[in-house]
């Protein structure tokens, strides 16, 4: 059975700044990024068991193309997963400590 994700209130601004950011870029590389962490995404809902967990309850799926990092939890239990964020790997970690 696949998981249901939940989406933490900043997660839509995380992808819209930085899709914002790869649009001045280049154009359509905004498009590029977004399939990408959509593709991401889905591998976490199909198997969150395969990304380790980083720091507390926290696991880490890195985008393949771009540096970014989705940070989420799992309950198993009830067959969610929460997305904290969607941050850049130069972030400092302070930032998106907030989120937990």
């Amino acid at each position: 059975m696949e998981f249901v994700a939940f989406y933490h209130t900043g997660v839509e601004n995380d992808i819209f700044r930085a899709r914002d950011w790869y649009k001045n870029q280049r154009d359509g590389l905004e498009t590029r990024f977004s399939k990408e962490v959509k593709s991401t995404i889905q591998q976490i809902i199909s198997d969150p068991f395969i990304f380790q967990k980083k720091y507390k309850e926290v696991r880490i799926a890195y985008t393949k193309i771009f540096p970014f990092g989705i940070h989420f939890r799992v309950n198993d239990v009830h067959k969610e997963i929460i997305i904290l964020g969607v941050f850049h790997t130069s972030v400092n970690p302070k930032k998106w400590e907030k989120r937990l």
